[in-house]
């Protein structure tokens, strides 16, 4: 019995690393998540018609803006970025 006891603080803390390891990239939209509705807001104010694929892509390649305010997210528009734009949403910047 003492030996199951053990193993038990053991199990969870593997299954917790599994299922954070299986959880990738929507674990980190969630983690994200102010990234994702600034890809909104900037896909609203710009007319975009898949305001959902652009800030999907967004979130991907946003990092938080220099000026460490919370919510203030900057992307690059590198040819990753805008291809990207391009063959998934159909926007062209």
């Amino acid at each position: 019995m003492a030996a199951l006891a053990e193993l038990k603080p053991l199990t969870a803390a593997l299954l917790a690393a599994t299922v954070l390891a299986d959880a990738g990239e929507p674990a980190l939209a969630q983690e994200r998540g102010s990234a994702y509705r600034a890809g909104l807001n900037i896909a609203r104010q710009r007319n975009y018609a898949n305001a959902d694929c652009f800030a999907s892509i967004f979130v991907r390649h946003a990092r938080p803006h220099q000026d460490g305010r919370p919510g203030h997210w900057v992307a690059t528009a590198g040819r990753a970025y805008q291809g990207e734009l391009w063959s998934q949403c159909g926007i062209g910047r």
